[in-house]
């Protein structure tokens, strides 16, 4: 055993349908008796424009136009999931906005051919990071990106823009590599919550900057953080982390605490036969401080090759520890997300949640879509391939046109990852280069 630190503390297939409206009276132009279609129109005027309120607001329409099945995806199938054959009409609002006087904001989800909806951004803003994990990069580090390849802030602001705007995105988080080491982090959060200040803006970090950065942080929008602690330890730590930094990184955290960027949510990974024995004593400390502790399964991500099946340590008996000492009851969320979470039974504050790609992948109900920090489009984390967003966005490309490329590229979106499975094929990238 190591030194601790002193004093530490389904969703189902969504379909679309397809509504065929009969021919109706004109409404946006002027009746025969020289009144408008929107007056003197009998009793039924008002209720066909409610629903045709209601029928466009179901249909979660944009602009005019005709999205056609950009083909199967071929891959792992989950069992669950059914494939959209089907073209999805989306209408105009312009009669709606005519009739009420309320500009119309289209929204026209990000939808894939298994019906899951992208409504969760994964922004990477650079690909460097002070700590050198071994689940994630090797101890003399990676090649970095050149300044130039990284987006600009007012090019990922522009991206958030259009992905909350027009495309119903609701969760942002900002990763890296590690987010803080990017100069100037916080005005790049200010810039996303002036898009829409109720958009939920959070950030992974290691926490080994953030004493410094928390208040900022929060003033500029930052709703809620996710700190990397893979151990309580200080010896564990510097194997771990490959940095001699437990310190810092428990004060990073009492700065967010303090800043109010609550709930505080901490990240384990949790790595057979080095850090598993202290699961028992992360559900303590969520206890004690109220914080939500994540352990999350070892990926086949890491830079050196490491990964293997007998390193993981499956979420299940990880809860079959800490229930020995602390029972749990489940605390859905009601919506997706990779953690599937719990409550301490005796009213205890804090909780734990178990994120398990590899022994029980959550791929159909994953709602993520990922921007790497030299703008590539990642629809998964064990994708091969990306979209290329950065050409578009320095070559001119329009809204609409940028538009496109994110639809069809979530419209192809992977049924699932392939681990544990024949055919799995690890991505080029390590976790820090794809951004956690």
């Amino acid at each position: 055993m190591g030194h601790r630190f002193p004093g530490s503390p389904q969703l189902g297939p969504q379909l679309i349908g397809v509504v065929s409206l009969g021919q109706g009276p004109d409404v946006g132009s002027r009746s025969k008796d020289g009144g408008t279609s929107g007056q003197d129109r009998g009793q039924y005027a008002g209720v066909r424009i409610e629903f045709l309120k209601d029928i466009l607001e179901l249909l979660q329409q944009g602009p005019a136009e005709r999205i056609p099945d950009l083909g199967a995806v071929h891959g792992h199938h989950c069992h669950g999931l059914i494939h959209l054959q089907q073209e999805v009409a989306i209408f105009h609002r312009p009669i709606i906005e005519h009739v009420s006087g309320q500009p119309s904001q289209p929204v026209a989800n990000l939808r894939d051919s298994y019906g899951r909806v992208a409504d969760d951004l994964r922004i990477s803003v650079t690909d460097r990071c002070n700590f050198r994990c071994v689940y994630c990069m090797p101890a003399e580090g990676l090649r970095w990106l050149a300044r130039d390849d990284l987006l600009t802030f007012e090019e990922i602001a522009r991206l958030a823009r259009l992905f909350v705007e027009r495309h119903g995105v609701r969760t942002i988080r900002l990763t890296g590599g590690e987010p803080l080491v990017r100069i100037g982090i916080e005005k790049l959060v200010g810039m996303i919550n002036e898009i829409d200040s109720g958009l939920d803006i959070t950030m992974t970090t290691n926490g080994v900057l953030l004493k410094s950065k928390a208040e900022a942080l929060a003033r500029a929008g930052l709703k809620r953080i996710n700190i990397s602690l893979d151990t309580l330890h200080i010896d564990r730590f510097k194997e771990i982390a490959r940095r001699d930094a437990l310190g810092r990184t428990l004060e990073g955290i009492e700065a967010a605490e303090a800043a109010g960027l609550a709930p505080i949510k901490l990240n384990m990974v949790v790595l057979r036969g080095q850090n598993d024995d202290e699961v028992v004593d992360f559900a303590e400390l969520a206890r004690k401080r109220g914080y939500e502790v994540r352990f999350i399964e070892f990926m086949p991500l890491d830079a050196d090759g490491i990964w293997s099946n007998d390193k993981v340590m499956p979420s299940r008996i990880i809860q079959e520890r800490i229930e020995d000492q602390f029972p749990l009851v489940p605390a859905p969320t009601g919506r997706p997300g990779p953690s599937t979470n719990y409550r301490f039974a005796d009213g205890a504050p804090g909780g734990v949640g178990f994120i398990s790609s590899v022994s029980q992948a959550f791929c159909q109900t994953c709602n993520r879509v990922r921007l790497t920090a030299e703008g590539g489009l990642r629809t998964c984390l064990f994708s091969l391939h990306e979209t290329d967003l950065r050409g578009p966005l320095r070559q001119g490309s329009d809204d609409q046109e940028i538009s496109r490329l994110l639809a069809a590229a979530i419209w192809k979106k992977e049924e699932g990852h392939l681990i544990n499975q024949a055919g799995f094929v690890r991505p080029a990238k390590s976790m820090s280069q794809i951004g956690g």
